[in-house]
């Protein structure tokens, strides 16, 4: 027959269970989390606040929204700061100005690139030059 406990008289009960108090904290652990992965940090903010854990459930909740804004905030900047850079790199107009300064074989005066300069101010087909 299986043990019985000692002052009772025939009747079997089970050990009792130890039960744990529910006023632990969400841990550093929880924080940490709501830091490096935000939408789970506010899942436990969440069933912080359901534990009746005001404070430490608001938080949580908090902790994790500054970090969503942290990431939002660092991730756009490194995206906006690729965009920039690549769209400096295409438009780099320096080697163009280097390029028309240093050719001395035409004139600003040759628009038609025989070596001749033309002259601009007279228009063969303008009718008003006399």
């Amino acid at each position: 027959m299986a043990s019985m406990p000692a002052n009772s008289i025939g009747v079997w009960a089970p050990p009792a269970a130890t039960v744990r108090p529910a006023t632990a904290d969400p841990g550093a652990g929880s924080y940490l989390v709501a830091v490096l992965v935000p939408i789970v940090g506010v899942i436990l903010g969440i069933i912080a606040l359901a534990k009746n854990k005001v404070g430490p459930g608001l938080a949580l909740v908090l902790t994790a929204w500054v970090a969503m804004a942290v990431w939002a905030t660092l991730i756009m900047a490194v995206s906006f700061g690729s965009v920039v850079s690549t769209f400096n790199d295409s438009s780099d107009t320096s080697s163009l100005v280097q390029n028309t300064s240093s050719s001395s074989s035409s004139s600003a005066d040759d628009t038609d690139g025989d070596g001749v300069e033309d002259s601009i101010d007279s228009d063969p087909y303008d009718e008003t030059v006399q």
